[in-house]
């Protein structure tokens, strides 16, 4: 007969390796805000000059039809800034704003946008 004791786990000083961050995807026909900027979120509304320029920048852009912000911390002032240039962009048909800090006055200006559109 034979007895085997149970090892005794010695807690480790190395340091723990980091998850990375999770990647966002875009796919075909679609332009992802974060994915264009290279970062994961708009603390602290650092990002919102850069998101209005991205406006500008696909502007005429035909083979967007899908416009993804979400999860970006987009407030008011720049939604009624996105729907200025999403007014006359030919091509775009959805746009992704969920989980951002929207009141009554994005309300309105999307819900122009929806109408004109």
């Amino acid at each position: 007969m034979t007895f085997t004791s149970p090892r005794k786990e010695v807690p480790s000083t190395a340091p723990v390796p980091l998850a990375p961050a999770p990647t966002r995807k875009q796919n075909p026909g679609e332009f992802n805000i974060a994915v264009h900027l290279g970062v994961i979120s708009n603390i602290s509304n650092a990002m919102d000059e850069k998101v209005i320029e991205c406006m500008g920048s696909i502007k005429n852009d035909t083979t967007i039809k899908k416009l993804i912000c979400a999860n970006f911390n987009i407030g008011n002032e720049v939604v009624s800034r996105m729907v200025k240039y999403l007014l006359d962009h030919p091509s775009i048909v959805e746009v992704d704003l969920s989980c951002n800090p929207l009141t009554a006055l994005s309300g309105r200006a999307l819900l122009r946008l929806v109408r004109q559109n």
